[in-house]
């Protein structure tokens, strides 16, 4: 829904923990205990997510255990 709300052509940044860069064990506690607020994503998945609601991913990074990204609304103006 963000992909019709937000101008045509515009830059969407978030970031998110990148499940595939923790242990198993780790990965799993997290999910159990904050499995309300927070959703533990791969970066394959964020990816995936994103192009399936109209964006495109323009740079994805790491730092200090969270993956940042910037992807741009692939949404036309209209005439």
């Amino acid at each position: 829904s963000m992909f019709l709300v937000l101008p045509p052509r515009c830059c969407l940044i978030g970031c998110f923990v990148d499940n595939k860069k923790q242990s198993p064990l780790l990965n799993t506690i997290f999910n159990l205990l904050e499995s309300k607020t927070n959703k533990y994503l791969s970066g394959k998945h964020v990816i995936q997510l994103l192009r399936d609601n109209g964006f495109q991913v323009m740079d994805m990074t790491e730092l200090d255990g969270l993956t940042y990204f910037c992807a741009q609304s692939q949404r036309m103006a209209a005439n």
